[in-house]
């Protein structure tokens, strides 16, 4: 009885792991036929031992639709990794990583608005994770809220401030509603921390293009396509971004 909830997770991750061999074989990858045979003998072993077991709980099958869920979603089946995300957390509700896997997993498919709520039941949990305010930040900013997303941006780098990557973040959504100097000044603490980073220099780019400042445009632009051998695209709206 402790067992029985957890037979259709235990038969998702079996099937995959048949897949699994069926392709090692296919390729002759001796090595993960092995890997594999001993996570499956394993596994059967520990599951024929009498019970009941202390960590057979609710915790336990919850951990167990967590990881099948991330299997499906690795399998790109994420409306059946929702499936299974929703039960890991109908099983215990102060699950941070499902809340944020749900989310990353919604966004992935389009439906933005309840990524974003996700996000957030996340941070209601774990409040000071720059990754999770950063990726909440971003599909803000996808929605055009971009008030919002400087909200979550500044959060994101008060927990991390070493971060090149969110100050340049911020500094983008900083010029996207047309704050210039503040996007200049967070552009420049990404290159403080990142001197190498392309991106930052792209946008300084046009930010200075467009305050009418060629030489400095120019300078920047050139920069960005030594780094990276290529122009990067201009920011043409508010959804013009790149993926976090």
């Amino acid at each position: 009885r402790y067992r029985a909830p957890v037979v259709p997770v235990m038969s998702v991750i079996a099937a995959v792991a048949v897949l699994e061999v069926v392709r090692s074989i296919r390729y002759r990858k001796v090595r993960s036929i092995v890997i594999i045979s001993v996570i499956f003998l394993g596994v059967a072993l520990l599951s024929s031992l009498p019970g009941p077991f202390p960590a057979e709980k609710a915790n336990y099958e919850a951990e167990l639709y967590y990881a099948a869920a991330g299997t499906l979603k690795r399998r790109n089946r994420p409306d059946e990794a929702v499936t299974y995300y929703r039960k890991a957390l109908e099983l215990e509700r102060n699950y941070t990583e499902a809340y944020y896997n749900l989310a990353n997993t919604y966004a992935a498919i389009g439906k933005l608005q309840k990524a974003i709520g996700h996000y957030r039941e996340a941070l209601d949990l774990k409040p000071e994770s720059a990754m999770i305010h950063g990726n909440l930040a971003f599909y803000l900013v996808r929605q055009g809220r971009l008030e919002q997303a400087v909200k979550h941006y500044k959060e994101a780098l008060r927990i991390k401030p070493d971060s090149g990557r969110i100050a340049c973040d911020l500094g983008r959504t900083y010029a996207q509603l047309e704050r210039f100097d503040l996007a200049i000044e967070s552009l420049n603490k990404a290159l403080l921390l990142k001197p190498d980073y392309a991106q930052a220099h792209s946008y300084l780019a046009q930010i200075y293009r467009q305050k009418g400042k060629p030489d400095l445009a120019r300078e920047h632009f050139e920069e960005a396509i030594r780094l990276q051998n290529k122009p990067f695209p201009q920011l043409r709206d508010k959804t013009d971004i790149i993926e976090y």
